[in-house]
């Protein structure tokens, strides 16, 4: 959201029968209006999964388009600029010359001259890519020693302007599954929060909401929904009746009001249902 009565959503349109493409709707105060051409015009076959306006006549779409490599389907990272009241695709940095699967996860821009994104690439042993937006160029950013395979779904902006991401660390030490990670950036690069880990079952983080360095909330799941407190270098996890499923975001209002949206799983994935959580600090 731009502002209270201007806002951008993406997606994917799947109400073709042969393939799903790519959709950006526009909010102008009274109705949401497709604004990006169909497939036949500059639209292309994939899914649009983040959006990101660092002033209001500027933004940015990232996504996964799939393309043959002349032999097989290759998922690959699209990146869209809006400016001048249009959507463009311009030069991807995740990109590897559709040779593996590679593509986006999220994007964020806190002023138009400062944003990150957040992908990976099935080329490297690290899955990572995280670039870096820094006055007009990106600029690739991924120093962490976190393991040999990680990726981070979610980057956001504090109010203090510090960057915090989350995912999941996928380096399995003996028979310890992957486990939900955070990381901050610092003067000296990311660096790595304690993780979360179940000893059974994978963990894996979505959403987070900073109020600060002490008072972080976290969202996430895989078989079993996480909603977590990180407070005094500690974890405290918040206790659901609804277990199975996950929390795909979390956004904080004020240092006492949040909320959280997901999805339930607890009646099995046939009926899985949309879920959302309020946090309201008690005074």
């Amino acid at each position: 959201m731009i502002s209270g009565f201007e806002g951008w959503a993406v997606g994917g349109d799947l109400s073709r029968q042969d393939t799903v493409v790519a959709v950006i709707l526009h909010y102008d105060g009274s109705s949401w209006n497709k604004v990006y051409p169909d497939y036949n015009g500059e639209n292309f076959p994939g899914i649009l999964v983040s959006v990101s306006f660092g002033a209001s006549n500027e933004g940015w779409a990232v996504g996964n388009a799939y393309i043959f490599n002349g032999i097989i389907p290759v998922k690959t990272g699209i990146l869209l600029l809006y400016k001048d009241e249009k959507w463009t695709i311009v030069s991807s940095p995740v990109y590897n010359g559709l040779n593996y699967d590679c593509g986006y996860y999220n994007i964020c821009f806190n002023t138009k001259t400062d944003g990150w994104l957040s992908g990976y690439d099935d080329s490297f042993s690290v899955q990572a890519e995280l670039y870096h937006f820094r006055t007009d160029r990106w600029v690739f950013e991924t120093s962490l020693a976190a393991g040999d395979y990680y990726h981070i779904q979610r980057i956001v902006y504090d109010n203090n302007g510090g960057v915090w991401g989350v995912g999941q660390d996928q380096l399995m030490i003996g028979n310890l599954p992957p486990a939900g990670l955070v990381i901050q950036y610092t003067p000296d690069g990311w660096m790595a929060l304690p993780k979360f880990s179940n000893p059974k079952f994978p963990v894996e983080f979505y959403g987070i909401a900073v109020i600060d360095e002490n008072n972080i909330w976290i969202g996430g799941g895989n078989q079993y929904m996480y909603l977590l407190w990180f407070n005094d270098n500690k974890w405290h996890q918040v206790k659901l009746k609804e277990e199975k499923g996950a929390i795909r975001d979390i956004v904080f209002t004020s240092d006492s009001e949040g909320w959280a949206a997901g999805v339930d799983y607890t009646d099995g994935y046939r009926n899985g249902k949309g879920i959302i959580y309020h946090y309201k600090k008690e005074k």
